[in-house]
């Protein structure tokens, strides 16, 4: 059996979308055929763009696909990111699937990628964890997703809050030793990525810009910085608008105050005004289970789990 790995054409277009439509009713992702067609343009390859779209072909069958991203990240690092990999059921267990992430490795290495990102449903059997596992991904993240515009339950017992009064702002150049220094504690308590010289040198890259769906999120507490977040509004090549919440931290001795609670407040608030179809945060993979069923209880579902191998 000779697999061929080759970009996405346009008339891959019916055969994605079988793939696609499996995987969300697989994995209870929100999928909107609409977008998918609207946004074919998004799939392409584009020599200026670092995004792409693998498909594996076997006798002129598309039997797999993924999708490849490479992105600077607030704190410096670059990342490749392979997401919505999938093959159509009838091929699974043919090693098509490692023959595409195999290529789609390759292909990040040469954009030199400090890592790679893979994200799987969340209700990924364990083996299949183990065997990429042992390729060198590690489980390090759980991603959860609420829709926005829906409907959320109270939580039943409301967090503890702060007696201080909290400021919700946009982070400035002047935060920079503070918020180093929490998402160093970040870092070593979930195992992250994180370069010092990278995070200083990348600090324009975290403020704001009316012109970029990305900013950061910093909590002040009587003029100290005592959390932070960043936000990131994207079009994905499904068509989806997502907002994503990533490195969320609260320095240790303010902790247990309801201060992430009012970072997450508002920045639920920005990204409905952005437009976005749902919101999605990472969480570390060992997360305490009662902040999953706390977040659960306010719109947020686990959906994927993200693993990772440094390059």
């Amino acid at each position: 059996m000779s697999v061929k790995i080759r970009n996405y054409q346009k008339s891959d277009y019916e055969a994605t979308l079988r793939i696609l439509g499996e995987l969300s009713e697989d994995y209870r992702f929100n999928f909107r055929e609409e977008t998918w067609k609207e946004e074919s343009g998004l799939r392409l390859f584009s020599p200026g763009y670092k995004r792409m779209t693998l498909v594996a072909e076997i006798e002129g069958e598309i039997v797999g696909m993924g999708f490849i991203e490479v992105r600077t990240e607030p704190t410096g690092e670059v990342m490749g990111y392979l997401s919505n990999w999938g093959v159509v059921k009838e091929y699974h267990r043919r090693g098509i699937g490692e023959q595409l992430l195999n290529k789609a490795v390759t292909i990040l290495e040469q954009f030199h990628v400090d890592a790679v990102r893979l994200n799987f449903g969340y209700n990924v059997s364990r083996k299949f964890l183990d065997r990429v596992t042992q390729g060198g991904f590690i489980p390090i993240i759980i991603t959860c997703e609420r829709a926005l515009g829906e409907p959320t339950a109270e939580p039943e017992v409301e967090p503890p809050q702060s007696t201080q009064r909290i400021t919700v702002r946009n982070y400035k150049k002047s935060d920079s030793e503070a918020t180093t220094k929490i998402f160093r504690e970040l870092a070593k308590e979930y195992n992250l990525l994180f370069e010092e010289d990278k995070w200083q040198e990348s600090s324009g890259l975290r403020l704001f810009s009316p012109g970029y769906r990305r900013m950061t999120l910093i909590a002040e507490a009587t003029g100290e910085v005592v959390g932070l977040g960043f936000i990131e509004v994207k079009t994905e090549p499904t068509g989806e608008i997502v907002g994503y919440l990533s490195n969320w931290g609260v320095a240790k001795a303010y902790l247990g105050k309801g201060i992430g609670g009012q970072l997450m407040e508002k920045a639920v608030s920005i990204l409905q005004k952005m437009g976005a179809d749902a919101v999605r945060i990472n969480f570390g993979y060992d997360v305490n289970p009662k902040l999953l069923e706390h977040v659960a209880k306010i719109g947020f579902k686990p959906v994927a789990i993200a693993c990772e191998r440094k390059i």
